[in-house]
């Protein structure tokens, strides 16, 4: 079993993808969609220090959810179980999850989409964390040819795919209050600012980029492994 394979791709992945919707994500854009002026001020004036309170953070929540959940089908995999014997679980520990909405009639679906990911997930890791190699590359190319691995690893990959496909199931928010007190007025204590379309828009543009980054590793790595050939 090389578990450890699996996990140092699927990290690296998550931390480009993360990198690329990080690079998109623009406060500027999510404080057009504030309905309150003194919301807009206050987001305008301290633009960096919400950024460094609040939106780094939630990357780093982000990245958390999504190892802790890669590794639940890890474990899956290992014990031989099917995934829907833990179908709680894993949907539970989605990144996505606390962004839907539960009054939204489209949230089933959401979360639907959320649950095909995670079995594209098994799909594209099963066979590496089954294989004989203990890192991730050669894992691959040993267990894929080059459109089998392409096919497998985008839905896998697919982080924005709930959300793109079911943006009224989804409501995205920054909690004021969240926010240091030094900075915050008692007036927006409980105030708070909707980015749904910003994040919807960041996560699809950042998923699109690492889509790219993957059709280049792999043409690499598959050109490299003819070329040994």
């Amino acid at each position: 079993m090389t578990r450890e394979a699996a996990l140092s791709g699927f990290r690296a992945m998550i931390d480009a993808g993360l990198a690329f919707v990080n690079a998109e994500f623009r406060i500027e854009h999510a404080v057009s969609e504030a309905d309150e002026q003194h919301v807009v001020d206050f987001v305008r004036t301290h633009e960096q220090t919400i950024e460094r309170l609040v939106v780094a953070p939630a990357f780093v929540t982000y990245k958390r959810s999504a190892l802790t959940q890669f590794e639940h089908v890890i474990d899956c995999i290992e014990a031989d179980e099917p995934l829907s014997d833990h179908r709680r679980t894993l949907i539970a520990a989605d990144p996505l999850l606390p962004a839907i909405d539960s009054e939204s009639e489209d949230r089933l679906n959401a979360v639907g989409s959320i649950w095909s990911r995670i079995q594209w997930i098994q799909i594209a890791f099963e066979p590496i964390v089954t294989s004989e190699s203990n890192d991730f590359w050669p894992a691959l190319t040993t267990v894929f040819d080059r459109r089998s691995a392409e096919d497998r690893l985008l839905p896998a990959l697919a982080f924005a795919a709930p959300a793109r496909e079911h943006p009224g199931a989804f409501q995205f928010t920054i909690e004021l209050g969240a926010v240091d007190d030094q900075y915050v007025p008692a007036s927006l204590h409980s105030g708070s600012l909707e980015y749904t379309d910003e994040a919807i828009r960041a996560l699809t543009r950042g998923e699109r980029r690492l889509d790219s980054l993957i059709r280049r590793q792999l043409d690499e790595r598959f050109t490299d492994t003819s070329a040994a050939n």
